[in-house]
């Protein structure tokens, strides 16, 4: 076959594929949802090789290229969930579409109390204006989740990284004094190896009996400097 042939013969098969591609989609084909189904099915049965799901629906969505498909569990079918497959190959389940489905919200709440406890007395041990400390947390489901305990460095399969907000009473801080604050903070969640995805630090002060938010920063892996305060 001459080269010019071999060229045009490429060319016929590449827009064929390009044009298959489109149409898949826009317009998603049924072999296209059977396969992104049981792409879900299995990763369902991987995650959770002792429950049962049912997978229904599968709407397309074109803009996207996403099927999403309701998932219930076939032993509590009051709290079905969306899920997400892409529709392109690799076929691929969106993580952050089942966070309801893979969270176990009791481990969830006792995990969260802990860290909260913890983390506070810490706190108290170094400003005397901390007035409380929310966990968020998404623990999830596994038979190990009933007697899990939380530990400042514990991050990984069952818990990812977690969020903190620290609210301070800010009502004699200026800027600068509450920027201070929130620097003791950061050193003493290093110093205590806690894991975390980020921290969010508010300074409110009580205007007839309401506590009102007046600053706020948050920090990640470095200390933001002073500009980083917002004044609300």
């Amino acid at each position: 076959m001459k080269t010019q042939q071999k060229i045009f013969v490429a060319l016929v098969i590449a827009i064929c594929l390009m044009l298959a591609f489109t149409y898949n989609h826009f317009y998603r084909t049924p072999m296209a949802k059977s396969v992104a189904k049981i792409e879900l099915e299995m990763q369902l049965m991987k995650d959770y090789p002792l429950k049962s799901f049912i997978v229904t629906n599968g709407a397309y969505d074109y803009k996207k290229g996403q099927f999403e498909f309701t998932v219930t569990d076939a032993a509590n079918k009051e709290k079905p969930e969306q899920v997400t497959v892409t529709n392109y190959s690799p076929y691929k389940v969106l993580d952050d579409s089942m966070p309801n489905l893979k969270r176990d919200d009791e481990a969830s709440a006792r995990i969260e109390q802990q860290a909260e406890r913890y983390i506070t007395q810490q706190l108290k041990g170094h400003l005397t204006t901390v007035r409380s400390v929310q966990a968020m947390m998404d623990i999830q489901k596994s038979s190990l989740a009933t007697t899990l305990k939380w530990k400042p460095e514990m991050v990984g399969n069952l818990l990812q990284q977690p969020t903190y907000v620290v609210m301070l009473d800010a009502s004699d801080l200026s800027t600068e004094a509450f920027y201070d604050a929130t620097r003791i903070i950061y050193d003493v969640f290093q110093q205590q190896g806690i894991a975390y995805k980020k921290v969010i630090i508010i300074g409110t002060q009580r205007v007839q009996d309401v506590w009102q938010t007046t600053y706020k920063l948050e920090f990640k892996n470095v200390m933001p400097t002073l500009k980083s305060v917002h004044e609300l």
